[in-house]
């Protein structure tokens, strides 16, 4: 897996205006609010078909849980919202003996959501291993950057190590 560096200061600023404008890569549009400085979108990680409309099982039922998850976690429900991603995330690593970057696309929304709700519940262990993840999937991925940006800054303010590994 690629290593993954310190994220410069000129990183954050273009990682957040990405974020602020809903700019991603995969093309899937959604809606984004700002909570606590964490910028959201609750629908990362839409599993697409390449050329083809058909979604394998596993995949949908990763999408389903990936839905309730968003659903849970719109709702306030930080526990059962992680509960449904890491489930999702299963079936979608599962499936990638069948079909790798389908599966790695949808593994990079499940992790990207994962490190959401670890910020919101100050897991930021949690959050920086997701982040982590993601980033060795994609490593320019603008929303993994940025989440771990905010999991360093907030390591800083409460004491923490800034040191990426």
């Amino acid at each position: 897996s690629p290593r993954v560096g310190r994220l410069p200061a000129m990183a954050v600023e273009e990682a957040e205006e990405a974020e602020s404008e809903g700019t991603e890569s995969s093309g899937v549009e959604s809606s984004h609010e700002v909570k606590d400085g964490i910028a959201e979108r609750h629908d990362e990680g839409h599993p697409k078909s390449q050329g083809s409309n058909e979604v394998p099982e596993e995949l949908a039922k990763a999408e389903a849980c990936r839905l309730e998850g968003n659903s849970l976690l719109g709702q306030g429900d930080i526990e059962g919202a992680y509960a449904k991603y890491e489930e999702g995330l299963k079936l979608a690593q599962g499936f990638g003996r069948k079909d790798k970057k389908r599966s790695e696309q949808a593994c990079l929304g499940f992790h990207l959501n994962m490190a959401l709700a670890n910020l919101k519940r100050e897991n930021y262990g949690k959050a920086r291993l997701h982040c982590h993840s993601a980033l060795c999937i994609d490593p320019t991925n603008v929303k993994a950057l940025y989440r771990r940006g905010l999991v360093q800054v907030r390591l800083a303010r409460g004491g923490g190590a800034l040191y990426d590994t």
